[in-house]
């Protein structure tokens, strides 16, 4: 039950209805149900499914620096399309920390084509023997 109701709150969140008198219309359905208990529990639940969508709707690709945007725009194109990605709306954020390279998310899925991850698997490799 509580699955249906967190779906119908995303819903009519989603068809533009606004936020005040959905939460509003929720407590008096709950209410009239002897369902009030299980207000909070909605409430989190949508949170936590709209943090979810939220985070998964753009595709995220970290770069050590912007000008290797050029220079990697075939594989990250490519690891995109793998990950079912758009190059179009991806946000490029900068970590010099990858030395090089870059980072593809998207979907709860990685690409990881940095150098520092491949300079530290041949690190764990040649120090395994």
């Amino acid at each position: 039950m509580r699955k249906q109701y967190i779906q119908s709150v995303i819903k009519l969140l989603a068809d533009g209805e606004k936020p005040e008198t959905v939460f509003r219309n929720l407590k008096k359905t709950l209410e009239n149900r002897g369902h009030s208990s299980l207000h909070r529990h909605i409430l989190l639940g949508a949170l936590r499914e709209l943090s979810v969508q939220g985070r998964i709707s753009v595709p995220i690709v970290t770069l050590a620096a912007d000008a290797d945007k050029n220079k990697f725009s075939a594989a990250i194109k490519n690891a995109l399309e793998r990950l079912d990605g758009d190059t179009k709306h991806a946000e490029f954020r900068e970590d010099k920390s990858i030395t090089g390279g870059f980072i593809a998310t998207y979907n709860h899925k990685t690409v990881d084509a940095s150098y520092k991850s491949k300079l530290l698997n041949w690190y764990r490799t040649a120090t395994k023997n």
